[in-house]
């Protein structure tokens, strides 16, 4: 949803794949996950956001993403 939100440069090409993507692992998480691993997911939530942050600035080459200081 990142990579959807910032890569401006590859959306008009690629939006609908991202799309698809999305779905797919929403259906995977609302019907694959045990409680036990729904828990682990929420307790390393904010590591998996932030490795998350890093694969979008490096794929969109957007350092303004990282930049706590930078307002549009």
């Amino acid at each position: 949803m990142l990579l959807l939100q910032y890569w401006q440069v590859e959306y008009e090409r690629n939006y609908r794949h991202g799309i698809g993507e999305i779905k797919t692992f929403r259906y995977d998480l609302n019907n694959n996950l045990t409680t036990i691993l729904t828990k682990k997911l929420h307790d390393r939530l904010e590591n998996i956001y932030q490795i998350a942050v890093e694969f979008v600035k490096i794929k969109t080459d957007i350092v303004q993403l990282l930049d706590e200081n930078y307002l549009p």
